[in-house]
């Protein structure tokens, strides 16, 4: 794995390493990640997980919260969907 640095001296994780990774808290293991210079984002709940060193800690007691995001639970791939057409 090679790593490069960006315009702003901020680690970049290659391409083809990111395109494998997923959120480890997707239940569909299908979602993206984003590269951001300070780590890699979640498409779907927005987890930010960090780059240590040239390398992506996907651990989730590692990752930044969102914005608004009190805990983990709160993260939307966390919520149980209610299926349609039951009364709440």
């Amino acid at each position: 794995m090679t790593d490069t640095l960006d315009s702003r001296g901020a680690c970049m994780v290659s391409k083809d390493l990111v395109d494998i990774l997923r959120c480890p808290l997707d239940p569909s293991h299908t979602t993206h990640l984003d590269q951001e210079p300070d780590g890699l984002t979640c498409q779907r709940c927005r987890l930010k997980f960090p780059i240590k060193e040239g390398i992506p800690c996907m651990l989730v007691e590692e990752a930044e919260l969102p914005a608004g995001a009190a805990n983990l639970q709160a993260l939307p791939c966390q919520q149980t969907p209610v299926p349609q057409g039951v009364p709440e």
